[in-house]
């Protein structure tokens, strides 16, 4: 078939792994390799193999399903946040009670009563406590009542423990999770929160049981400066979220929102628009951002 050009060949729509391929070899000289060897080379399916597939996309599809597996750890390093529908469904409970968190990550989110409730954390309360229960972390993007006070004065010396808004006020906010995911599934759990403080220090602390709470600086920040108390260490929100590391953009809202840290003898911490803190006398009004924990019994 001497002087065709390659352009006046019939089209091969298909090949199949015996197709031959002209190559050329500075040892070997021409010769002659089949489209498998070809492909084989090209993609390296060594590592293809290794990772559980047969091609590229195969093992692309294994690599996703790998990153699904397993626990709470490798859960909370990865951010999606994309939308889980308007319920949990029975698939995503039965994850969340084996603690695998399949098909769930950070930031994921349920639309319910046009409130986005955003998956802040993965079993974040595990083993503190004793607590032995799978756990998600939820943390509302807006506020779920606005306008109310922490305390019915001007006195942060109880802590909050000694608070209105620990006693009554976030009931409403209790009323309003507890709708929207069903009572059964929100998860009572033991903290250690202030009860009393001086010049702004946390002097003392009061284990509880909660459902709902106000977030800390740590939740948000990690470990802060912010509030003058060696005793934070005591808290069992220390630590920062996931989802206010993965997505710093969702510490603020457009409201602002209470925090349980004490900050002075006549005020608490609330967060604003523009991402800093902000000393708030306990009387003033703020909304409740809070976060909660769902699990499956």
């Amino acid at each position: 078939m001497a002087d065709v050009r390659i352009s006046d060949l019939s089209t091969i729509s298909t090949l199949n792994g015996s197709d031959l391929f002209i190559a050329e070899q500075s040892s070997a000289g021409t010769g002659a390799v089949t489209y498998t060897t070809l492909k084989n080379t090209l993609l390296g399916t060594s590592g293809i193999t290794r990772l559980g597939g047969t091609d590229v996309c195969s093992a692309i599809n294994r690599l996703n399903t790998l990153s699904d597996y397993g626990s709470a750890a490798r859960h909370n390093s990865i951010g999606r946040g994309s939308s889980l529908g308007t319920s949990v469904t029975s698939t995503q409970w039965t994850q969340i009670k084996s603690g695998t968190f399949q098909g769930l990550y950070i930031g994921d989110y349920w639309t319910i009563g046009g409130v986005n409730y955003r998956i802040a954390a993965f079993d974040y309360y595990l083993s503190k406590k004793s607590l032995s229960t799978h756990h998600v972390v939820i943390v509302p993007d807006t506020n779920l009542v606005s306008n109310v006070a922490m305390n019915t004065t001007r006195d942060a010396t109880g802590g909050y423990y000694g608070t209105s808004m620990y006693t009554t006020t976030i009931d409403a906010a209790r009323t309003t999770v507890q709708n929207a995911f069903g009572s059964a599934h929100i998860l009572s759990h033991d903290i250690d929160i202030s009860n009393a403080a001086s010049g702004g220090v946390v002097t003392g602390w009061q284990s509880a049981t909660v459902d709902i709470a106000l977030m800390t600086l740590a939740n948000l920040y990690g470990l802060t400066t912010s509030v003058p108390s060696a005793s934070q260490f005591i808290d069992e929100d220390r630590q920062q979220f996931p989802l206010f590391f993965l997505f710093p953009e969702l510490q603020t809202i457009n409201a602002l929102y209470w925090l349980r840290d004490v900050m002075t003898d006549s005020a608490f911490v609330s967060m604003g628009s523009s991402a800093a803190s902000r000393r708030y006398a306990d009387s003033a009004t703020c909304g409740i951002r809070p976060s909660f924990c769902i699990y499956q019994a």
